[in-house]
């Protein structure tokens, strides 16, 4: 070969070379490009999955409403309905319960009143029968209905003996409620509250005292 012809092999060497490192490079930046796209998009899947799973856990307030337990309340048991002649107090009731558990001592001292009038006369008792204030009959908080007791007025002696058939009184230092009829056999309806002794009477003492009363007062 002479001179001439390797000094014109040369350049087409060097062209050659160029272009294939100018491919490599093209194909280099190809896939860095397809590399970072790639990325670009799986980051923006990340970042819109983690809202969608925060709102997942976050519950609404009617769902934690909903998931809450809610406490088993029973039904409301309907109150009987009380038909006596007077309105009785929810405290005064719950003291007779508790007094009923005990009997009652056979002698007290207190006070007494009496009731009666167009208002209260012929309305049912405690007990079921129609009050009449022309009767011998009491309201005692605990005893049996049907005790006769023996009254006392400690002021001036008169006695009268009278049969429960009611509840009362309903004034706090009060221990009985007599009928008109037993408040002027005592001679205490002018100042409608008396100091009383009342006795339990049993057996032969109600029949004794029943012939007593027959007697007219004087």
């Amino acid at each position: 070969m002479n001179k001439h012809s390797v000094k014109a092999q040369r350049p087409l060497q060097q062209s050659s070379y160029r272009q294939r490192w100018c491919g490599f490079k093209a194909l280099l930046v190809l896939l860095v490009s397809c590399l970072s796209f790639q990325m670009h998009i799986a980051q923006a899947h990340e970042h819109a999955a983690k809202p969608q799973a925060q709102q997942g856990r976050q519950k609404s307030p009617e769902r934690r409403a909903a998931s809450k337990p809610t406490p088993h309340t029973p039904p409301k048991k309907e109150k009987p309905k009380a038909t006596p002649s007077r309105t009785k107090p929810a405290a005064f009731e719950r003291k007779i319960a508790v007094q009923h558990k005990t009997s009652p001592s056979r002698v007290q001292q207190g006070k007494a009143s009496y009731y009666g009038g167009a208002a209260l006369n012929g309305r049912l008792t405690a007990s079921g029968e129609r009050f009449n204030q022309n009767e011998l009959t009491a309201a005692h908080p605990t005893l049996p209905f049907g005790t006769r007791i023996r009254v006392t007025n400690l002021s001036n002696q008169r006695q009268v003996v009278v049969r429960v058939n009611d509840r009362g009184p309903f004034v706090k230092g009060r221990i009985l409620d007599v009928s008109t009829a037993a408040a002027q056999r005592m001679n205490m309806t002018g100042q409608g509250v008396a100091q009383v002794r009342v006795e339990v009477l049993k057996g032969e003492e109600v029949a004794s005292s029943r012939t007593a009363q027959k007697a007219p007062v004087s």
